[in-house]
């Protein structure tokens, strides 16, 4: 049971900071441009409803970032980390179906851990390839919501071209 508690603390841990960067893109973000507010990303620390919010998060993270962009005049084309965002969040809704699968066909703790022991090991490597993709697709979400956030940030901190 130690091994299950621990590894939802450090993935709680992890998607606090992955939240913590969504927010620090929205603070680059005017106001009059943000699809989503700030306090809105910390949704995604419910465990289930994450599965949902993260469809959400994509869709209205990819909208700000592209009005902000366009209002700071730069040549946008596309939507601004929504595939990455997009791709992460049906990769996540899959990785959890074989658990509920087999959730729904114990009616015991006795028949769960059964039919865990069940897995066919052509599934369990199937399961094993598409959290890696998850992992995969993760980063390569932050990293790109990473990249926008310099780059905002950085357009903040040239010199006024006015004066």
């Amino acid at each position: 049971m130690a091994p299950i508690i621990i590894a939802a603390l450090v993935s709680l841990l992890i998607t606090g900071f992955f939240c913590y960067s969504i927010t620090k893109v929205l603070d680059h973000i005017a106001e009059e441009n943000r699809s989503i507010q700030p306090k809105m990303i910390w949704l995604l620390l419910i465990p289930g409803f994450n599965w949902i919010w993260n469809f959400v998060v994509a869709t209205k993270l990819s909208l700000s970032i592209k009005k902000e962009m366009e209002a700071r005049d730069f040549d946008v084309s596309g939507k601004p980390t929504f595939m990455q965002g997009i791709l992460y969040a049906i990769i996540s809704v899959i990785s959890v179906i074989p658990s509920i699968m087999i959730r729904l066909s114990a009616k015991t703790p006795e028949e769960l851990i059964n039919a865990t022991k069940a897995i066919p090991e052509n599934l369990s490597i199937v399961i094993e390839v598409i959290g890696i993709i998850q992992i995969i697709l993760f980063i390569t979400y932050w990293s790109k919501i990473s990249w926008y956030k310099n780059i905002l940030e950085n357009d903040e901190k040239k010199p006024n071209e006015n004066n």
